[in-house]
């Protein structure tokens, strides 16, 4: 929301769509793991303006009643507007008007609210994430330097998972280690070794990296979300 404060801040759920969000680093993968939680004097402003609307909307029927407008009318009317596409396009007061986005809920991990931390912290934050996954920001700030060189996304694609598949063949070797360790030295009670997972098995390793078009959207995302900044060098520098 729009607060400054956490003193109306609680502890509201844990998301029902997944519980962790998956970050690639360079040859592994990081997990953060929130709950959500709720603002109430966001949630009371929103409840206001949720009232509001409905207010407003119940007079405008009734204007429209009163003139004996009707729906069909006002259709024909938009499709005329909007052109061949048969869709009036909203002026930006209309979609500020109808605006009830503002949320009053939020993950611990919310870009807005990390940057709310006191002392930089929140700029301290590991990785850049999108809804369900993110990129750790080494991976950010090489991607940022290889595509300005001319490298494609699915270059670097294939590059992580080179090293994801070495640290995977890594742990391989250790776990075999271990398990011969364990049958020339069997400690007393203790259960049969098992063999080590595939790469891509989702139940347990789940080896994955990003894909190409994965990686050119958050290139383009970060651009975009650094571009004040980028502005500001362009002219430092011209």
């Amino acid at each position: 929301g729009e607060c400054r404060s956490a003193s109306a801040v609680a502890p509201h759920c844990f998301r029902s769509n997944t519980s962790d969000l998956r970050i690639c680093a360079l040859d592994t993968d990081n997990f953060v793991i929130s709950r959500r939680y709720i603002c109430s004097d966001c949630k009371r402003a929103a409840d206001v303006r949720k009232a509001s609307a409905q207010v407003a909307l119940a007079a405008a029927q009734a204007v429209a009643m009163a003139s004996g407008l009707r729906a069909e009318e006002e259709a024909a009317e938009n499709a005329a507007v909007g052109g061949k596409g048969g869709r009036a396009r909203r002026s930006s007061a209309d979609d500020e008007e109808m605006d009830d986005s503002k949320p009053y809920t939020f993950m611990g991990y919310n870009h807005r609210s990390l940057m709310l931390l006191p002392y930089g912290l929140g700029a301290s934050f590991p990785a850049y994430l999108t809804h369900h996954s993110g990129l750790d920001k080494q991976v950010i700030d090489l991607m940022v330097s290889l595509f300005d060189k001319g490298i494609r996304p699915e270059s670097l694609s294939s590059t992580l998972l080179e090293l994801h598949s070495k640290r995977y063949w890594r742990l391989f070797l250790w776990h075999e280690q271990a398990v011969r360790k364990h049958l020339d030295q069997p400690p007393v009670g203790a259960r049969p070794p098992v063999m080590f997972s595939t790469f891509g098995d989702k139940g347990r390793y789940a080896g994955a990296v990003p894909s190409g078009n994965y990686l050119a959207s958050i290139s383009k995302a970060y651009s975009e979300s650094i571009a004040p900044y980028l502005d500001k060098e362009v002219k430092k520098r011209g």
